[in-house]
């Protein structure tokens, strides 16, 4: 059994309000891992939660979209069976008191591979989440939301010390911005100025706002890695800077 939200909880994660609609969910020894590409190939990452809702098996979901619509008919507490043809899985029942949904799963050729991530052991930048900085994070950008231009940039603040600066809004000279500083729980080893995608930054944020932990490690070599933790589920992302930024 697992509790609705819960589940949905584990799809959000990967599915990012729609960037990531194919993905296998791998069961082994009783714990899910969805690795995923977004279907724009911008964006990788890895949900793992340490209690499946299925038994062991691998299941290619190739409509994410289609089985929320499913899901969200049902309330409660879900018991999740699957159905096998030819030993291939082929249905996801999902049933609470009321209700008992079928969604077809996939042939496992049809979902996208992934391919090797080859991002840095080491970051130039790391910033601490907790839930405020996540939500003023969000505010900021759904203040500009027209705009994917977000720059992170490190600064030395004659009050505060070294400090990290988000800003929202291209640089042209009449464009509206915001700017978003973080001073603790950071460590600087090198200063950055990089600009990555706001869009696919707060949809990463939006679907982990229950975090209990959380982390943004950054490189100089325009990489960024976002993890976050609850006390059963860890979602890891990876993005590339933006390349055509209207910074300079």
């Amino acid at each position: 059994m697992i509790n609705k939200q819960r589940l949905q909880s584990i799809i959000s994660k990967y599915y990012l309000n729609g960037l990531t609609q194919s993905v296998k969910w791998v069961t082994n020894n009783g714990k899910l891992d969805i690795c995923f590409v977004s279907d724009n190939k911008d964006l990788a990452g890895d949900v793992k939660c340490k209690k499946s809702p299925v038994e062991d098996s691998e299941l290619a979901i190739f409509d994410t979209a289609q089985l929320n619509k499913l899901i969200s008919v049902t309330n409660g507490d879900l018991l999740l069976t699957l159905e096998k043809n030819h030993k291939v899985y082929s249905k996801l029942y999902i049933q609470d008191s009321s209700f008992n949904v079928a969604y077809n799963l996939a042939d496992s050729l049809l979902i996208p591979k992934r391919g090797t991530i080859n991002f840095p052991d080491n970051y130039d930048v790391t910033i601490g989440l907790n839930t405020e900085v996540v939500e003023n994070l969000i505010k900021a950008k759904n203040a500009l939301s027209g705009v994917s231009d977000m720059m992170i940039t490190t600064i030395e603040d004659e009050d505060r010390g070294k400090i990290v600066e988000f800003s929202f809004g291209d640089t042209g000279n009449y464009s509206n911005k915001i700017r978003y500083s973080i001073d603790e729980e950071i460590e600087i080893k090198q200063d950055i100025k990089l600009p990555f995608n706001s869009d696919l930054f707060k949809e990463i944020l939006n679907s982990n706002k229950d975090l209990e932990s959380g982390k943004i490690s950054i490189s100089e070599e325009g990489f960024m890695k976002l993890e976050f933790s609850t006390e059963d589920i860890n979602s890891v992302y990876y993005m590339v800077r933006k390349e055509d930024s209207t910074y300079v």
